[in-house]
């Protein structure tokens, strides 16, 4: 009877140090939770500045707006352009002439390639059942710029073909929203052919917004030494066009859309 009495006794004793051990653990845990620099802090996210065009345009070593980039293929000694890239570089200057230029909310008919609109109707904020077709690589699209520029194009066929003599983006494509614009594209198809042909472009701090369309970049016929430069290392890609391009603090959105580059 004593044996078990000294056993029992001596089971409820270690139960009785676990428990004091346990909670003086606890205590020492909640104490060091409120240690300076143990204290587990939201992270708070930091807000996201995008480059200015110039600040990109710096960080790789050219200034901004040349006339020129680096020969295909090159190593891109003019300034102004990316190492290799296409002449001007990111929506470099461009002598482009759109069949339709919408400035700061009014159709511009002086700025316009009138001729090359051959059905559809023209107005200052809609253009409906337009039809374009330019083979001239300076004759481009639908171009739209500035604030007070909100355009909508629908039902819209826009084919263009030779090469471009401008970087990206611009007049010469397609179809283009720069300088604060906002342009919208409903069912409508976009085709170009040639070297530095975007079908759609949006650029300087505007908005593209193209629903239930088809978008085609054929380019040129390929030559694999065009862009085997630094573009195509980081991009991990060949090719003399882009059938999209989003630049300097522009968004772009695609609903129900087919979108094709080849070349």
């Amino acid at each position: 009877m004593g044996k078990r009495f000294l056993k029992s006794l001596a089971a409820v004793v270690a139960a009785t140090l676990i428990m004091m051990t346990f909670t003086a653990c606890s205590k020492d845990s909640d104490k060091t939770a409120t240690i300076k620099g143990l204290v587990m802090e939201k992270p708070v996210a930091q807000p996201y500045k995008m480059q200015t065009m110039e600040e990109m345009m710096a960080s790789m070593g050219a200034a901004a707006g040349g006339e020129r980039g680096g020969a295909p293929g090159a190593a891109g000694e003019a300034s102004g352009g990316i190492s290799g890239g296409p002449p001007g570089g990111f929506g470099g200057a461009s002598n482009s002439t759109p069949a339709v230029y919408i400035d700061n909310g009014r159709y511009s008919a002086g700025k316009s390639k009138s001729g090359v609109v051959t059905a559809g109707k023209i107005g200052d904020e809609f253009a409906s059942d337009v039809k374009i077709i330019a083979k001239e690589g300076d004759i481009g699209g639908i171009f739209v710029k500035g604030l007070g520029s909100e355009y909508t194009i629908a039902n819209a066929n826009i084919e263009l073909s030779g090469n471009g003599n401008f970087g990206l983006a611009g007049p010469g494509s397609g179809a283009s929203a720069e300088d604060y614009a906002t342009l919208t594209i409903r069912n409508s198809t976009i085709t170009t052919s040639g070297e530095n042909r975007n079908a759609t472009a949006a650029q300087d701090h505007s908005i593209l917004k193209v629903y239930n369309s088809t978008l085609t970049a054929h380019g040129a016929p390929f030559e694999p030494d065009y862009t085997n430069t630094e573009q195509k290392k980081q991009l991990e890609i060949d090719g003399n066009s882009r059938t999209h391009v989003t630049l300097s603090n522009s968004l772009s959105y695609f609903y129900y859309c087919t979108v094709i580059a080849e070349g």
